[in-house]
């Protein structure tokens, strides 16, 4: 299965600019997340930043061209880190005729996000997450 996660933007803290998080607490999270939605060491897994600006971003920092060309590449799933993510593939899907499958919004998995503070609301969305990626 080829999985194509879209992040918001890189982090100053990012020890590799090409995949969103790595070396942050983010990545830690997100690799935990991963192994709890079943997603493999053998699926294609792909990652790109929906901008690349680091900081703050509004959807005019959005470069779609990128994301173009990650959606060409026929991704089987997508998911979108927070909302941000998500209004980025939207826009980027405005500028373009392909129509990839349905994505799924998880929550940033920034130390900053709240909403992660309660473990319901996480266990809740990884259990629809998986749901997503088994259909």
């Amino acid at each position: 299965m080829q999985v194509l996660f879209i992040g918001q933007n890189p982090s100053a803290k990012n020890t590799d600019k090409s995949v969103p998080f790595v070396g942050t607490k983010s990545y830690e999270t997100l690799k935990v997340w991963m192994r709890e939605i079943g997603i493999r060491q053998t699926d294609e897994v792909r990652y790109i930043n929906a901008s690349n600006k680091v900081g703050r971003v509004n959807l005019g920092d959005v470069d779609v061209h990128p994301l173009i060309m990650a959606l060409a590449e026929g991704p089987d799933k997508i998911l979108c880190l927070g909302k941000y993510a998500t209004k980025a593939l939207k826009l980027s899907l405005k500028q373009t005729a392909i129509r990839p499958p349905v994505s799924f919004e998880l929550p940033h998995p920034s130390p900053r996000n709240r909403a992660l503070n309660s473990k319901s609301y996480v266990r809740r969305c990884l259990r629809l997450c998986k749901e997503y990626l088994t259909k």
